[in-house]
């Protein structure tokens, strides 16, 4: 006689406050997008072209790494670890590892990309941690591309020595 379905408390969800929810959330990540994801793909953009590569790889994902692994003048496993290691990251328990791995190839990548803008390798921490702001940063700076980097430190050339003649004998 007791009638267990009737006493059960229900809730029912607001379709208004629900829809309201998931528009301020939009909101949330289109302002993101215009204020962080644009500005960071125009200054990508341009730092490949002051480079010489094309632009609009800066908006290709991974091909955007390649870029900035040749710019950088990276070896080519580095970057494929790296890709493997991001795309492994999924494996539950190795995946921390591979992840792990993959950070450190694209610190590796990052650190040659800011080298060859005439920055040094500890600027990867602005540009890792700060991305919109190092990218500006680093489109200040000038391109010097692989023979400032690569090159052995100037040594000033050596004036040959004349031999001293011999002293004379008395």
């Amino acid at each position: 006689m007791y009638n267990t379905a009737a006493s059960a408390p229900t809730t029912t969800t607001d379709p208004a406050a629900a829809a309201a929810v998931l528009g301020i959330a939009l909101a949330g990540v289109l302002i993101s997008i215009l204020f962080f994801a644009i500005p960071l793909l125009v200054a990508e953009w341009k730092l490949f072209e002051k480079a010489g590569k094309p632009g609009w790889a800066a908006i290709v994902p991974f091909y955007n790494f390649w870029v900035m692994k040749e710019i950088g003048g990276i070896e080519d496993w580095k970057f494929w670890v790296f890709l493997g290691g991001s795309l492994a990251g999924a494996i539950p328990f190795f995946g921390i590892i591979f992840s792990i791995v993959a950070l450190v190839m694209e610190i590796m990548i990052i650190i040659g990309f800011a080298k060859r803008f005439d920055r040094d390798a500890g600027f990867w921490v602005l540009l890792y941690l700060l991305p919109i702001v190092g990218v500006f940063m680093v489109n200040k700076a000038n391109y010097i591309g692989t023979a400032s980097v690569d090159a052995p430190p100037a040594v000033p050339p050596v004036a040959p020595v004349a031999p001293t003649p011999p002293a004379p004998t008395a």
